[in-house]
């Protein structure tokens, strides 16, 4: 998994987060990402595509219950030959 893209986002206190993209998809015209801290996780997390006022192009994770589950079945669906299942 080493060849998967790296992203790095600033948390709200200012430190740094880097996860690893395992998929993205487009949905409704929204980009989402399934993101893992490390290779060696079982832990998945959703990020949604944002942008500032000045367009500037920013990541939130997706916390919305109906938007969480409902993506989350999509990307289940993109990975189902690679066995990751994501649980809520």
């Amino acid at each position: 998994m080493s060849d998967k893209e790296m992203i790095t986002m600033t948390g709200e206190d200012g430190s740094e987060l880097s996860f690893y993209v395992l998929e993205q998809t487009k949905f409704l015209g929204n980009e989402y990402l399934l993101v893992t801290e490390s290779p060696e996780s079982e832990e998945v997390f959703l990020l949604k595509e944002a942008k500032s006022e000045t367009e500037e192009v920013y990541y939130v994770f997706v916390e919305e219950e109906k938007e969480l589950s409902t993506v989350s079945e999509l990307f289940e669906e993109l990975l189902e030959d690679v066995g990751i299942e994501v649980e809520q």
